[in-house]
């Protein structure tokens, strides 16, 4: 059996410390790596990759012949520019052979783009940038001018000539969804920022499309790959806080301090709403990844600042869970001095968490405090908060955003459903939906399933 499963892909462009190829195996397999062209082809063989490092040492490529134990990885990596990979020989059928690298190509280049260049820059053996779009096509240029890629202004003509097996959308709201179907339509598979789209069943339709297509569907819920708050995750798992009664998340912004009156985020028909579906959309996904599906909602909202088009700038009320706790939630876009940004607890039978800070507001991106942590049947521990710290979680880096991504690679490679899947963020978006109509009916109790079953008659 001859595999060639990078050699595409190495005709374009220079692999220099490149992750070419992967193989695991299920029993033993003899493999014979070949060097071909010019440059020097290193390989690794490790029982596991340990934080995306090799643990095995480096061997000259050449021709080289290795047995793979059970369960063992063997790694093909470039060590310098070569024209073709060559061959790998394999005396047995592998569980898997695949190409490690996937090429993402990323429609739109606004500011949260940049939050999301970090895991091509970082990490170009894990996920390599493949190709640029946005309507403004010099700011496109000047993004795909760092990777030395090519650029496009047309995300159809984009998803038809680019050779890429995933997207990457940092768009508007509004246009996620049409964004995301036509990639989904190209095969591609599809990470989309939150909110997922503008409403349920746009998001209904797009995770049916993803599943009918066989692509990976993930929805860019980045707080749930920050590792303090995955060891929060697994303290919460464990039953450290006991049973949780309470929780609250606050989001508290001057959007003005930001963005200019006049941006999208201020039209509700670009951004499908204020402050619940653009700023507490973060912690409210956050509640439901700690705490589970939420039952039913009230709320209310009101439009204050006339900088503001049908889009809420200030927004309260209560969620009730599956589970039986309850949480209240308040966000506002319009305060002028807050003494914090974001921030949300946990009130259990056995501890408490929270994320209070010292009483300062800061600038910039501000959706990662801290959590602490006491324990309620301690009396040492009781009135003392410490912080959660995270050595131990799977995930690669401190950044949220690099993890995310990160994260999504490995699920087109295993083929695994994402932690914040499009079909998981249904629930998410489906509390969001509840908590508009419930504020359009002057904080009337909406379940979430009366908005699935709106959502799936819209569908019909």
């Amino acid at each position: 059996m001859v595999v060639t499963g990078a050699e595409n892909r190495s005709r374009r462009v220079p692999l220099t410390g490149r992750r070419i190829l992967s193989i695991r195996t299920q029993r033993p397999v003899l493999v014979t790596v070949a060097r071909a062209c010019t440059g020097r082809l290193h390989w690794h063989v490790c029982p596991a990759p340990v934080d995306g490092r090799f643990t095995g040492g480096p061997r000259d490529g050449g021709v080289q012949t290795h047995t793979i134990l059970d369960s063992e990885y063997l790694f093909v990596v470039a060590r310098e520019p070569f024209g073709q990979l060559g061959e790998i020989y394999l005396k047995d059928t592998p569980r898997y052979v695949q190409t490690s690298m996937v090429r993402v190509g990323l429609i739109g280049v606004g500011g949260i783009a940049n939050h999301h260049k970090p895991a091509f820059e970082r990490f170009p053996d894990r996920v390599q940038l493949g190709g640029v779009c946005d309507v403004d096509e010099a700011a496109a240029g000047e993004f795909a001018a760092a990777f030395d890629v090519d650029h496009w202004s047309d995300y159809e003509v984009f998803l038809e000539e680019t050779d890429v097996d995933a997207v990457d959308i940092p768009l508007p709201h509004h246009l996620h969804y049409p964004v995301a179907k036509a990639a989904l339509e190209a095969g591609k598979h599809v990470l989309v920022e939150k909110p997922f789209a503008t409403s349920l069943a746009e998001c209904l339709e797009l995770v049916e499309l993803a599943e009918e297509r066989d692509c990976r569907l993930m929805v860019g819920q980045m707080q749930r790959f920050y590792p303090p708050y995955r060891a929060l995750k697994e303290a919460v798992d464990r039953g450290d806080l006991g049973a949780i009664r309470h929780a609250r998340c606050d989001a508290l912004v001057n959007q003005e301090d930001m963005v200019p009156p006049g941006h999208w985020l201020y039209d509700g028909s670009m951004s499908g709403g204020g402050g619940i579906i653009g700023y507490s959309v973060h912690k409210l996904d956050l509640l439901r990844y700690l705490l589970g599906d939420v039952e039913r909602v009230v709320s209310w909202e009101r439009e204050v600042n006339d900088a503001f088009d049908d889009a809420e700038d200030y927004s309260l009320g209560l969620l009730e869970f599956e589970s039986g706790t309850v949480a209240d939630f308040f966000v506002t876009l319009s305060a002028g001095a807050m003494p914090y940004t974001e921030m949300f607890w946990l009130l259990g039978d056995e501890g408490a968490m929270h994320t209070l800070p010292e009483g300062t507001q800061r600038e910039g991106y501000v959706g990662l405090p801290d959590p602490r942590i006491n324990a309620a049947n301690d009396p040492e521990r009781r009135k003392t908060f410490e912080t959660l710290t995270a050595p131990a979680t799977d995930l690669p880096s401190e950044n949220a955003f690099v993890n995310e991504i990160l994260h999504f690679a490995d699920c087109i490679e295993s083929g695994a459903e994402p932690i914040s899947s499009g079909r998981d963020n249904l629930g998410t978006m489906a509390t969001i939906e509840a908590i508009y109509r419930s504020a359009a009916n002057d904080g009337e109790a909406t379940t979430i399933d009366d908005v699935y079953a709106d959502a799936r008659e819209a569908l019909r």
